[in-house]
């Protein structure tokens, strides 16, 4: 009777075990931004330097966000610099900048990424975020202070402070 009763109770747990449905996986959210980089100062042991005053330096950012969770996200951004001096413009720099978003309360978010440069330059960047709007209800226009630190190439160890400037779809 008693090899029946434990028969039953396992039956029993394998069935109440095996009948729940498991959770959805999460939802995976793709979106992409556009916009445009200011640096403004650069630090250097040998030299501080404006991006205003000899020269002019832009950059034209593009990502793709992979968001799996509510509060993190995976992306992937391409900066393409410009620097214009002496009357002349071209095409100076290629950054490619993985990195993970941890969103805040109040429309806050932190990025920290990793730059690889095709001037041979390298290192990790620190990017502030703050939501200040969305356009249409979908589209938010965010407002970012970047700290980039770069080495090699070379060249001295480097701080750029810069603003940046999205519009997310």
């Amino acid at each position: 009777m008693k090899r029946i009763f434990y028969t039953f109770i396992f039956l029993l747990c394998s069935l109440i075990a095996f009948s729940q449905t498991p959770p959805p996986p999460p939802e995976t959210k793709v979106s992409a931004y556009i916009g445009i980089v200011h640096p403004i100062i650069n630090f250097t042991e040998q030299a501080t330097t404006f991006n205003f005053n000899n020269y002019y330096l832009v950059g034209l950012t593009t990502a793709v966000i992979i968001k799996k969770a509510e509060k993190y996200a995976f992306n992937l951004e391409l900066v393409s610099f410009i620097r214009s001096q002496d009357g002349t413009s071209k095409t100076s720099n290629l950054m490619v900048h993985p990195g993970v978003t941890r969103y805040f309360k109040n429309n806050f978010a932190i990025t920290p990424r990793l730059g690889f440069e095709s001037n041979g330059r390298y290192g990790f960047t620190f990017v502030f975020t703050k939501t200040m709007f969305k356009a249409a209800k979908i589209h938010p226009v965010n407002f970012n202070l970047v700290n980039l630190y770069r080495f090699g190439a070379d060249q001295p160890a480097a701080i750029t402070l810069a603003i940046n400037l999205t519009f997310g779809f």
